[in-house]
């Protein structure tokens, strides 16, 4: 409900807590600012097979530390992830930058953090409700019904609310509300 923040930002910044709720970390917006580090770290070059620090050349002599080869290292696939301090420190700062530019989004509701929503949500909707009595579909009122409105055939309306009868019959038998059966042996 924040404008400005779509569903993919909002998965991305899910995605970026690991583990932690969402509510939780709102909560901490309000107390603490999510801000950038100011930290700047110099990219070192990277091979261009196996996407480890270091250059094509200097691993064709002497190898990757990070593969375990002695001269020629392993092909990496595309979306590999590079270990090294500055990726790990570049993933960390787009992961900080998405937060701090949802939180400024935030702080310009006035509502925020939505705390009628939050306390809606957070109320347990997993209970059984009461069981009620199912009604029974009459199939004669059924069959005059779907041959007026839908034109469909008596036969073809017997095979279809049948099934309902039947269900509505055993719910009310397993619940224990059941009057009279029109289901008879």
């Amino acid at each position: 409900g924040v404008p400005g923040v779509g569903k993919e930002q909002a998965l991305r910044l899910i995605q970026n807590l690991k583990g932690q709720t969402l509510l939780h970390r709102f909560l901490q917006w309000k107390e603490e600012n999510p801000g950038l580090s100011e930290e700047v770290m110099k990219k070192v070059p990277h091979c261009q097979i196996c996407r480890h620090p270091g250059s094509l050349k200097a691993h064709k002599r002497g190898g990757c530390q990070l593969c375990g080869s002695h001269q020629f290292c392993q092909p990496q696939d595309f979306d590999y992830r590079c270990p090294c301090d500055w990726h790990q420190h570049e993933q960390t700062r787009q992961a900080s930058s998405l937060e701090a530019n949802i939180w400024k989004k935030t702080l310009a509701c006035d509502q925020f953090p939505f705390t009628e929503i939050i306390r809606e949500f957070l109320v347990s909707k997993d209970k059984p409700g009461p069981h009620f009595r199912r009604r029974k579909p009459n199939l004669l009122l059924m069959q005059k019904f779907a041959y007026d409105k839908l034109e469909w055939p008596k036969h073809y309306t017997s095979e279809k609310v049948l099934v309902l009868m039947t269900y509505a019959e055993l719910m009310n038998r397993k619940h224990g509300t059941d009057l009279s059966s029109q289901i008879k042996p």
